[in-house]
């Protein structure tokens, strides 16, 4: 007999994956929108590239080199939705 998950297993565990992505964006955007607030008080830029380089570095220690490529590739895209969030 095969051990395997099915199909329709996978997907499911991708489903609660998925829904836990969901609301740790949520919250990450929830606090994003305070930092704009602190950076609107303080006269300082929604950029901030040092921090999102910072944020990469510290995610992608010790990945593949495949692992480096895509965490990078989604930080840019949630950095732009978040400075967007941030204006």
């Amino acid at each position: 007999r095969c051990f395997m998950k099915t199909i329709d297993e996978l997907r499911s565990e991708i489903d609660e994956i998925d829904d836990g992505l969901v609301s740790l964006f949520l919250h990450r955007l929830a606090v994003v929108k305070e930092v704009g607030e602190a950076k609107k008080t303080l006269s300082l830029s929604v950029e901030d590239k040092d921090r999102e380089n910072a944020v990469i570095e510290r995610l992608t220690v010790n990945k593949t080199d495949e692992e480096k490529k895509k965490i990078t590739e989604l930080y840019n895209k949630i950095f732009d939705i978040s400075k967007e969030t941030e204006k």
